[in-house]
């Protein structure tokens, strides 16, 4: 079996190659293993494929693909829908379809009664009336399609009115205004992008943002047949900040040590539903938008202790569970990843053959 690992050489970006650590610990696993391992760039139009991809095929793969920040990414979006459709019409075996943006995550999961009991409220940012209708004094502004915290912001809707948050390139800022207008004007370009979110108090008491993060694998058997297998660790922010997000700034550590730096004790009684919640969500995504082979899920916590299921992410990183667990975990996780994929591919090999008879 040959897998592969698609990802955008994203210029002057700090992901470029994407992962490198990552894909080159994946590399290494998978030699262990004995699977056959690659990492290749999506070239980012049909004219470099010659140049840029080898004669034979992947048998599977692995789409690591984000946005690269800047203009164009839309241009590269529409190329990287173009190198997945002809893969996929080859015949090779694909891992992960990607998840829908936050709002079609949020109504898929409203029709579930036990996750919407965890779900804030929130709304379409379709006209600037839409700020007021979760009727909250203040309210947080996500990207429907965003990614690493970027361009996430909490607006208080008292005046003098006030933004706090990251902006497109994840650099953190605060702008205060006088006027309404003034307001609504700094916040057009969100319009028909972005999802009007209540603003929960998900910070420690001396305004350390945090949340749990939970990778939720799917993990093949030697039967073959899969269960699932889940991480959980805490994000903790920059104190004063918005977000937790690792390449906002953040830090990951275990769940106990979070429940001792945050004097919340009550943390630690809530992993079993926290897992509970994880693997529920993630099943729910994974049959309305299948394959799918991990997620990492993102939790919330109040300060009233009220757990809040926030996103979900279809191409999860491994440096907060490095972080967090050290090496032998991070490699457990590399290890469920490439067997799953090759149970998988001779899964599907059998079927074909079966099919041929």
């Amino acid at each position: 079996m040959r897998m592969v690992l698609l990802f955008w050489p994203c210029p002057k970006s700090a992901r470029t190659p994407t992962e490198p650590f990552y894909t080159a610990a994946l590399s290494a696993r998978a030699r262990v293993l004995g699977i056959d391992f690659s990492a290749l760039p999506l070239p980012p139009a049909a004219s470099y494929a010659a140049a840029l991809w080898p004669k034979r095929r992947p048998d599977v793969f692995y789409d690591r693909t984000f946005p690269c920040p800047g203009p164009g990414s839309r241009a590269l979006s529409a190329a990287r829908r173009s190198w997945i459709s002809r893969l996929r019409a080859a015949g090779d075996l694909r891992l992960n379809a990607g998840l829908p943006d936050k709002w079609r995550q949020f109504t898929l999961w409203m029709r579930d009664p036990e996750l919407r009991a965890h779900l804030p409220a929130q709304t379409l940012f379709t006209a600037p009336e839409a700020l007021w209708r979760l009727d909250r004094p203040a309210v947080v502004l996500k990207p429907r399609a965003g990614a690493f915290g970027r361009g996430v912001i909490a607006v208080d809707l008292r005046p003098p009115y006030a933004v706090l948050g990251r902006d497109g390139h994840n650099r953190p800022f605060v702008r205060r205004f006088e006027h309404q207008e003034a307001l609504l004007q700094f916040l057009r370009p969100y319009l028909g992008r972005a999802i009007v979110q209540e603003k929960l108090s998900l910070s420690s008491s001396i305004g350390t943002p945090f949340d749990v993060r939970v990778l939720v694998q799917w993990r093949a058997g030697k039967d073959g047949e899969e269960d699932q297998q889940v991480y959980d660790y805490v994000r903790l922010g920059v104190p004063g900040g918005l977000t937790a997000n690792l390449k906002g700034g953040g830090t990951a550590v275990r769940l106990e040590t979070a429940a001792r730096r945050l004097r919340r004790p009550d943390l630690l009684g809530m992993r079993q539903a926290i897992h509970r919640l994880a693997q529920r969500a993630a099943e729910a995504l994974a049959a309305a938008f299948p394959p799918q082979i991990e997620m990492g899920m993102d939790f919330g916590v109040d300060r009233d202790g009220r757990l809040w299921l926030l996103e979900a992410n279809g191409k999860p990183g491994r440096m907060g569970l490095l972080g967090a667990h050290g090496r032998e975990t991070f490699d457990a996780s590399l290890d469920a990843l490439l067997l799953t994929a090759r149970a998988r591919w001779h899964r599907t090999m059998r079927r074909k053959k079966a099919n041929l008879r």
